[in-house]
């Protein structure tokens, strides 16, 4: 079964960071080479500079973490510019990624992404959708609230 390609949106990459659970278990998944994380130059950027800023963490933390993504996902240059998004330009550079990696998914929490749902024949999904392709593993059954 091939493997499915795809790009994380940066809010992906922070929540995997700040909180782990979804967004950690698909960078396991990247780890495992049961999927393939395609990201680009300022992808990484984008997230360094929101760590930094918006969350207070240090060079050497950002550093760090960088690091480790390097080790799970694979770095490519988009030659394509996109202006599909007006809302937040940052946006596209996600679609730019996706679609010179010719990724199978993005992966994000974005509104304005996922109103999209896909583009140019690139799905658009929450992460906890891509538990629903045959990635190895299943989402986690909630548990019921008891009344």
């Amino acid at each position: 079964m091939p493997t499915l390609t795809i790009v994380l949106d940066t809010n992906v990459y922070i929540s995997a960071a700040l909180r782990g659970e979804l967004a950690e278990r698909i960078l396991q998944l990247a780890a495992s080479g049961r999927v393939c994380v395609i990201t680009s130059s300022v992808i990484i950027d984008e997230l360094s500079e929101k760590m930094r800023k918006r969350f207070g963490w240090s060079a050497s933390q950002v550093k760090t973490l960088i690091q480790l993504l390097a080790g799970v996902t694979e770095t490519i240059t988009p030659t394509v510019s996109l202006n599909v998004i007006t809302e937040d330009k940052d946006d596209n550079r996600i679609l730019e990624c996706a679609v010179a990696g010719h990724a199978d998914l993005i992966i994000s929490f974005d509104a304005d992404l996922l109103r999209l749902r896909q583009y140019e024949g690139i799905g658009i999904i929450r992460p906890e959708e891509l538990f629903y392709y045959n990635v190895g593993e299943k989402l986690p059954r909630r548990r019921k609230k008891r009344l």
